[in-house]
């Protein structure tokens, strides 16, 4: 049975969310090892300490920017490898700002190509169609990915 794991939260949590978190797993039983903001994670999950250091070359430190546009907010973490140890240099997030307001603009951009390269009437006088409004949301949503 699991009884200790490691967590990760968003960038953005502050110390009493962070509390009520490791909370939460000690009142259901488990044994909080460590927390990790979620940039941190991906970090780690994507191989960064292996993939920066050329095979042969002396260890160097390397700084780097991490970014997790979620679906509501940004998280960006500045971290330092050396050799295979992460130190989280800062990190900060913003709860009002995410992916769907990237998609909503890219979305907007690219209507308006649309009508420039179109006549307006091709536009403007049909309703909308709601599977090409929603293949164009699913195009932009990949794009910023």
């Amino acid at each position: 049975m699991l009884e200790c794991i490691q967590i990760t939260v968003p960038a953005y949590f502050n110390d009493s969310q962070r509390q009520a978190t490791k909370n939460a797993a000690q009142i259901a039983g488990l044994e909080v090892a460590r927390m990790l903001n979620e940039p941190t994670a991906a970090a780690i999950a994507y191989g960064l300490t292996s993939q920066l250091t050329e095979p042969g070359a002396a260890p160097s430190i390397k700084r780097i920017l991490i970014y997790d546009f979620g679906g509501g907010t940004l998280d960006v973490t500045v971290l330092t490898i050396d050799g295979a140890v992460l130190e989280v240099m800062s990190t900060s997030g913003d709860t009002r700002l995410g992916g769907q307001d990237v998609d909503n603009e890219l979305i907007k951009h690219c209507i308006q190509h649309f009508k420039d390269k179109n006549s307006a009437s091709s536009f403007t006088h049909h309703r909308r169609d709601a599977a090409a409004s929603s293949t164009g949301t699913h195009d932009c949503q990949c794009a910023r990915v």
